[in-house]
C-alpha cells in the first residue's frame, strides 16, 4: 500500500506539471466552410431567396442554425434551415420575406459529427433603388503590371484609376519585406485619374511587393470606403520574398483546445474502459475465480467517475448552446447518448446477468459520437470499426490489468498470478498489437499527408508522439511482466505487483492524451496540395515552399511541350478571402508567386488558369492544406 500511495504522489506531480502547460480556455469552433451564397461580401441587388452554405463535412443542425441580422441589430425572422436532401454538406435556409436594403450578416451555427460546435459568420448587401451614382472608384491598369519582371532599373510607379482619385496610402517592399523610399505621389496634371509615384532610391535586382490604398475624389463617392490593392513585380529577376524582421518568439500553450469537455473525455474512456475490461477479465479470463467481493463497490465507483465526465460534456455543450430550447438540446445524439451509456452501466450494476452484455454496449457506443471517425472524409463507417478495435483492445489490457491487480486481497496475489497470470498475459499481448496496429491506422486515415515540422507542431500530433511513447514504456514493461511470469517466484510476486501498477498508470494517462486527440484537430498536422482531378498530375505540378502560414513561394511547372502565355493563380478561403495572382513566368513553362499568400491555416482553393498561345485557357483546382491550430477544432 505504501508503494502505492508514493506512486499516487509521483503522478500527483505529473498532474501539477500538466495543468501548468494547459491554458484556462474554451475551444472554439473553426471553420470547415467550403462556399457561401450570398458570397461574404457580396452586393446583391435584390433581396435572396435562400441563404446557403456548404462544409466540408456533413453537420447536424438545429432551430438556431441559421439568424440574419441587420445593420442597426434588427434581427430577421428565419425559417428553420435543412439539409440538402442530394448533399449531406448542404445547409439551405429559405429567406421569409424580401429583405429592404440594407447590410446583413449571416450567422452560421451548426453541430459537427462529433458534436463540436461550428460557427461562421459572413456578410452581404442588398442595394436600394436610388438614382445611377458614377461608377465606383476602381484601379483600371497599373505599371508595371502584376507578375512582371523587367529589364532595367524602373524609376516610378503608374497608377490608372476609373476617375479622379487620392492615394492616403502606398508602400513598395524589396524581398526582406524592407519598404523603399518614395518620392510624395502626385496625379498627371493631364489625367487626374493617373497617379504617379516615383522612387526616391534605386532599386535592387529582385522581387517587389506594392500596397496601396486609394479613395475617390468625386464628392457624390466621398463615403465610399477606401479600396486597397497588392500586387508584385520584379527588377531582372524573380526572387522569393523573405522575412527580414528578428521578433519574439511568442509562447503557445501545449495544448490550447483543453476544457470540460476533454476531461468529459478523459473520465467517460477511464471508467467505461475500466468497468468493460475488468468484466472480461472476470468472465473470460479468470473463470475459474468465483467470488470477485469487492468489484461492486469497485464498478460503483467507475459508474460514478463515467457519470461526472458525461455530466461534464452535457453541462460544456448547454453552455455552447445556451439557446437552444431544453427539449431539442437533449434530442442532440451527443447529449442522449452519454445518458444512455450512464443507464445501461446502471443496469448491468442492477442486474449480474446483463452486466458484461450492459458494459460492452456502452463502451461500443462511444465511437459513433466521440472523436472524428464519423467524418467521411476520414473514412467513416470503416475507421468507426477500426476505432471500436482499438478501444476495446485497450479496455481488454487496461480494465484487466485493473482486475487483476484489485481482486484478491494483497496477500493473496501471488495464487491469483499463478491462476490466471500466463492466461491474462496472452490476452494483454494481442490486445497491445491490436492497439498499436489500429493506432497507426487511424493515424495515416486522419493525417494522410504531413511533416515532421506541421506534425510536432500541431496539438493533434503533439498528442499522438505523447500516446506513441507512453505506448512503447508500456511494452516494455509488458515484456518484463512476461519473463518474470515464466519464472514466477515469491520474490518477484511483489516486483509484478509494481510494475502493474506502473504500467496501470501509464494507461490512465495514455487515455488523458487519447481525450486530448478527441478535441483536437488532425488536419492541424496535415499539410499537402491535392488536386480534385487526378489527371491534373499529367499536366502540371505544384510544389509550395515552405508550405505553411505565411511567406511561401508557389511554383507550378507545366509538363506539355506548351509554351503557357500567362497564369492566373486565385486563392479562396471562404467565406470572404479570395486574392488572385497574376504568376511571374520564370522560362518557358515554368511560372511563380511569392509573398503572404497563405492567410490561414486551413483548408484553401486554389483555381489555376493558364493561357496558351493560341488563346486557349486551360483551368485546375487544388485543395491546398495548411498545417496549423484553427480557431478551435472539427
Amino acid at each position: 500500500m505504501s508503494f502505492f500511495i508514493k506512486e499516487i504522489g509521483k503522478v500527483s506531480l505529473l498532474f501539477i506539471f500538466i495543468f501548468s502547460i494547459f491554458p484556462e480556455s474554451f475551444a472554439q469552433a473553426h471553420s470547415s466552410l467550403v462556399k457561401t451564397l450570398p458570397e461574404g461580401e457580396e452586393v446583391l441587388k435584390e433581396s435572396p431567396q435562400t441563404i446557403e452554405v456548404w462544409f466540408l463535412d456533413p453537420v447536424v443542425l438545429h432551430s438556431n442554425t441559421i439568424t440574419l441580422m441587420g445593420s442597426s441589430g434588427n434581427r430577421v425572422a428565419f425559417e428553420n434551415a435543412y439539409i440538402d436532401p442530394k448533399d449531406p454538406t448542404h445547409i439551405i435556409g429559405n429567406v421569409p420575406d424580401t429583405l429592404p436594403a440594407d447590410r446583413y450578416t449571416a450567422n452560421i451555427n451548426v453541430i459537427a459529427l462529433d458534436g463540436d460546435i461550428l460557427t461562421e459568420t459572413f456578410s452581404f448587401k442588398v442595394l436600394r433603388e436610388e438614382p445611377k451614382k458614377p461608377e465606383s472608384l476602381k484601379l483600371v491598369k497599373h505599371s508595371p503590371v502584376d507578375g512582371q519582371i523587367l529589364n532595367g532599373k524602373p524609376n516610378k510607379i503608374d497608377l490608372w484609376f476609373t476617375h479622379s482619385a487620392e492615394l492616403t496610402a502606398i508602400g513598395v517592399f524589396d524581398r526582406t519585406q524592407q519598404s523603399i523610399k518614395l518620392k510624395e505621389p502626385y496625379k498627371d496634371p493631364e489625367d487626374p485619374a493617373h497617379i504617379i509615384v516615383e522612387f526616391d532610391e534605386p532599386l535592387e535586382d529582385g522581387t517587389y511587393q506594392v500596397t496601396w490604398y486609394a479613395s475617390s475624389s468625386e464628392e457624390e463617392l466621398s463615403n465610399q470606403l477606401e479600396i486597397v490593392d497588392v500586387f508584385y513585380f520584379a527588377v531582372n529577376e524573380f526572387t522569393s520574398i523573405e522575412d527580414g524582421s528578428i521578433g519574439t518568439m511568442i509562447q503557445t500553450s501545449w495544448f490550447p483546445d483543453l476544457d470540460l469537455k476533454q476531461f468529459g473525455y478523459w473520465f467517460i474512456f477511464l471508467g467505461l474502459s475500466i468497468l468493460f475490461g475488468s468484466n472480461f477479465f472476470i468472465h473470460l479470463v479468470s473463470k475459474e475465480v468465483k467470488e470477485y467481493k469487492r468489484w461492486k463497490r469497485i464498478s460503483l465507483g467507475l459508474i460514478f467517475m463515467t457519470t461526472m465526465g458525461a455530466s461534464f460534456l452535457i453541462r460544456q455543450q448547454r453552455i455552447e448552446m445556451a439557446d437552444l430550447p431544453l427539449l431539442e438540446f437533449f434530442s442532440l445524439q451527443y447529449i442522449w447518448i452519454p445518458v444512455v451509456q450512464i443507464v445501461l452501466l446502471l443496469l448491468g450494476f442492477m442486474v449480474k446477468k446483463l452486466e458484461f452484455l450492459a458494459f460492452g454496449i456502452a463502451l461500443l457506443m462511444g465511437p459513433f459520437v466521440m472523436g472524428h471517425a464519423s467524418y467521411p472524409r476520414y473514412g467513416g463507417f470503416l475507421t468507426i470499426m477500426v476505432n471500436i478495435l482499438h478501444l476495446v483492445a485497450a479496455s481488454i489490457w487496461l480494465g484487466g490489468l485493473f482486475a487483476l491487480l484489485t481482486m484478491a486481497k494483497r496477500n493473496e496475489f501471488g495464487e491469483l498470478l499463478k491462476k490466471v497470470g500466463t492466461s491474462f498475459s496472452k490476452w494483454a499481448f494481442w490486445s497491445l498489437l491490436v492497439i498499436i496496429l489500429t493506432g497507426f491506422i487511424m493515424t495515416i486515415q486522419y493525417v494522410p499527408s504531413f511533416s515532421f515540422e506541421s506534425f510536432i507542431k500541431s496539438q493533434w500530433g503533439k498528442a499522438v508522439i505523447i500516446k506513441i511513447g507512453l505506448t512503447l514504456l508500456i511494452v516494455f514493461i509488458g515484456f518484463l511482466q512476461r519473463n518474470t511470469l515464466q519464472k514466477l517466484a515469491a520474490a518477484l510476486v511483489n516486483k509484478f505487483y509494481r510494475r502493474g501498477i506502473i504500467e496501470i498508470l501509464y494507461g490512465v494517462f495514455l487515455l488523458l492524451f487519447a481525450s486530448i486527440l478527441v478535441v483536437s484537430t488532425p488536419s492541424a498536422a496535415e499539410r499537402g496540395i491535392y488536386p480534385l482531378k487526378s489527371s491534373y498530375e499529367q499536366e502540371l505540378k505544384v510544389d509550395i515552399s515552405p508550405l505553411k502560414e505565411g511567406l511561401n513561394v508557389l511554383t507550378l511547372d507545366f509538363k506539355k511541350e506548351i509554351d503557357m502565355e500567362n497564369v492566373k493563380i486565385n486563392i479562396s478561403m471562404p467565406p470572404e478571402n479570395d486574392i488572385e495572382y497574376d504568376a511571374f513566368k520564370i522560362k518557358e513553362g515554368t511560372f511563380k508567386i511569392t509573398g503572404n499568400i497563405l492567410h490561414g491555416a486551413g483548408s484553401l482553393l486554389m483555381k489555376v488558369e493558364a493561357k496558351e498561345p493560341n488563346g486557349d485557357i486551360r483551368k485546375y483546382e487544388y485543395t491546398i492544406v495548411v498545417p496549423g491550430e484553427r480557431m478551435g477544432k472539427e
